[in-house]
């Protein structure tokens, strides 16, 4: 079931980069549309978030629960604004298959750095020749995408 979700939120990320950018175009305000795609899923998550604890009785952390989260960890919302505001301003004028490909790219390369020094508060996970292999492959892949 992971996997499903993994790629069906994949395949929205190629998605959201093309809505993102037809509403770039539409409000002609780069900032402006990335604060709506921000806001639009701020408003679904509390949707989903309340009918979730109210069907299992779920509540919300506790005052020393958010304090225990380290610095970085509050950071997650500018990096997902910054690939939002990324896409709008580029995904229109270099196509999604080739934002996509870039960001998944340099995505999986930082990941394989993430992983092997267990960055971030990740377990750490070597980066074994298969995975450089992977790493080597992604970058073919997104050369091929972007020359042809």
């Amino acid at each position: 079931m992971d996997y499903i979700v993994i790629i069906a939120a994949g395949t929205l990320v190629a998605m959201q980069a093309g809505t993102n950018a037809t509403m770039n175009k539409s409000l002609q305000s780069p900032f402006l549309s990335s604060a709506v795609s921000f806001a639009e899923g701020l408003l679904s998550l509390l949707l989903a978030m309340a009918v979730f604890m109210a069907l299992h009785k779920t509540p919300l952390p506790k005052a020393h629960q958010w304090a225990s989260a380290p610095w970085w960890a509050w950071t997650g919302g500018t990096l997902g604004a910054i690939y939002v505001l990324a896409g709008v301003l580029t995904a229109e004028k270099v196509g999604t298959g080739i934002f996509v490909c870039l960001s998944v790219t340099a995505s999986i390369l930082a990941s394989l750095a993430i992983d092997h020094f267990g960055l971030v508060g990740m377990h750490r996970h070597a980066a074994s020749p298969g995975r450089l292999l992977g790493g080597a492959l992604m970058v073919l892949g997104m050369i091929l995408i972007g020359k042809f």
